[in-house]
């Protein structure tokens, strides 16, 4: 009998030991894959807490034009933008989908597959915004694009101020040398007394000095603001000035 049974107990042997490779492999394919399932689920999280952490205005949107997900920024711009309206509403005004005069940076991005870019004012509350527009790709097919918005409301201001300080300042230089071209060519143009010539000249000279001096104001407002020299800044008496 044990001589019967003993290759019997070989081939149960060996197909133990088999079953038990078999096993310590699959204990590994579970605990690699456990840790890959881990690994994912930590970088989705992480994905998704940046996206919301982001401060522009986000938004995935398929081909159709459907959101098909914003971040927070998104939400809270569009209610300001559009108070009352379904969020997906208010994000078509923010991007400016619904233009259709060749100012959708959306439509011009599913019609050419690259990036676009554009400007939006939305003039009810004065908020300018600058569109970027990234297509999606899946097997180099394009089924969608991202859209980003950032404010640059501020900017804009600051523009509009520089501007119209030039303008001042020019307005302010055009004063003093009107008053110098207009006695230089009186003097030049007309026989003058050398008493009156005298007083002619200080004004030229008193003019002079008034445009200089709004000159190296401008200069030192223009190396103010970048920040070239150090300036201490001290409280003033507004009335003795």
């Amino acid at each position: 009998m044990f001589a019967l049974l003993r290759p019997m107990t070989g081939r149960v042997l060996v197909y133990s030991e088999e079953l038990i490779a078999l096993n310590r492999d699959l204990q590994q394919e579970i605990s690699d894959r456990r840790r890959a399932e881990n690994s994912l689920r930590r970088s989705e999280h992480e994905w998704e807490q940046t996206f919301e952490a982001i401060t522009d205005a986000v938004a995935i949107i398929d081909r159709q034009g459907r959101i098909m997900r914003m971040n927070r920024a998104t939400m809270e711009i569009t209610r300001e933008l559009a108070p009352g309206k379904a969020p997906e509403n208010g994000c078509r005004v923010l991007f400016g989908m619904d233009n259709h005069q060749g100012h959708c940076t959306f439509c011009r991005m599913i019609h050419q597959g690259e990036v676009q870019y554009g400007e939006f004012h939305e003039p009810e509350s004065g908020r300018w915004f600058q569109i970027s527009s990234y297509p999606l790709f899946e097997d180099n097919q394009l089924w969608g694009g991202v859209m980003i918005a950032h404010d640059i409301t501020e900017q804009k201001h600051m523009e509009q101020l520089k501007d119209e300080m030039i303008s001042s300042v020019s307005h302010e230089m055009r004063t003093p040398l009107t008053a110098m071209l207009g006695f230089v060519e009186f003097l030049l143009e007309n026989p003058v007394d050398r008493d009156k010539q005298v007083d002619y000249l200080k004004t030229v000279h008193r003019e002079t000095e008034r445009l200089n001096d709004l000159i190296s104001n401008f200069l030192d407002l223009q190396r103010l603001q970048a920040q070239v020299e150090n300036y201490q800044f001290q409280p003033v008496e507004i009335c003795t000035l």
